[in-house]
């Protein structure tokens, strides 16, 4: 089983997010922690990994290592990979 972590940022992003959509996204995440190899993907040409809820993501760091998924931003996924090209992450 991997830990997971939420940085300061993604907890921001997910209580800007309605209620509902933002327990989604962690539901999402919480059962990817059995096997993330499965449930995230890679986000070419970054460190990232993405996790899809619906027409909502959330980007997040694996450590393979150590088994600790370390989520980074979450938001609409018209928004958020603008965010990434920005370098706001």
């Amino acid at each position: 089983m991997w830990t997971v972590s939420f940085t300061q940022r993604a907890r921001k992003d997910l209580h800007s997010l309605e209620l509902l959509i933002a327990q989604r996204i962690v539901s999402k995440i919480e059962q990817s922690a059995s096997s993330p190899e499965r449930h995230w993907e890679k986000v070419v040409g970054t460190q990232y990994h993405k996790i899809r809820a619906g027409d909502y993501r959330a980007l997040a760091v694996l450590d393979f290592q150590n088994k600790i998924i370390e989520v980074r931003r979450a938001g609409h996924r018209k928004n958020i990979y603008k965010q990434l090209k920005k370098g706001k992450i």
